[in-house]
This record gives C-alpha cells, sequence and structure tokens, in this order.
C-alpha cells in the first residue's frame, strides 16, 4: 500500500541508545537519529497482561515512512500527536517495494510501564 506523504499524518523521532556498559546494557540515555519525520500510524492489535500484580497493556503498531537506511529494532520510535508524546518500541523494519522509497516500521507500545 503505498500512499503519498501528505497522508502521513503523525511526527515522529528514531532514537538510538548510547552510553554501553561492559555488560552491553544501555545506561537509559537515547540519541535523536530522525526529528520531526511524518508517518502515517496503524494501530493492529492490543493486549492487557497483568504482572507483578500491575495492569500493563501492549499496542503492535504499524508506522509507514519515507525509507531511511540504518533504522533498526535496537532503536525506539516517538510519536508526537496532540501534545502527547508516546513511545514505542521498534520490533522490525521493513522495505516496502524494493525500491527503498518507504519502510515500515512494526512497533510494540507499552502503557502503564514505565520506560
Amino acid at each position: 500500500m503505498s500512499g503519498a506523504i501528505g497522508k502521513k499524518r503523525a511526527k515522529v523521532t528514531i532514537q538510538r541508545p548510547v552510553g554501553q556498559d561492559g555488560a552491553g546494557d544501555t545506561s537509559g540515555a537515547w540519541q535523536d537519529v530522525l526529528c520531526g519525520w511524518r508517518a502515517r500510524s496503524e494501530p493492529l492489535s492490543g493486549r492487557e497482561l497483568v504482572q507483578n500484580q500491575q495492569r500493563e497493556g501492549q499496542v503492535l503498531t504499524r508506522f509507514t515512512m519515507r525509507f531511511k537506511r540504518g533504522v533498526t529494532p535496537a532503536m525506539r520510535l516517538l510519536w508526537k500527536l496532540a501534545g502527547e508524546t508516546k513511545q514505542f518500541n521498534i520490533t522490525a523494519v521493513l522495505v516496502k517495494e524494493g525500491l527503498q522509497r518507504e519502510m515500515v516500521i512494526m512497533a510494540e507500545e507499552l502503557v502503564g510501564r514505565d520506560p
């Protein structure tokens, strides 16, 4: 499904983790890789879990945007919409149509869990 960039309404920022310790764990710091890019978003599924006596929701969302080399599942996506920023863990990055014009980012929002 190809779409004009004009249909891509959400502003997203892609970030990569920075500062790893000797064990390979990140320090919790993130650095912007792409800022203010437009993307079309489509929620695909959601579920609610009870873990450690806390309720958490998981929402899987597909973001379609212009292709940018180097985006990986080790990164996260911030979606800015109506003054609110939601955080998504990127689970997959797919190139659409073989011409590297668009990419699809599959990402999971963790609702009710601190980042």
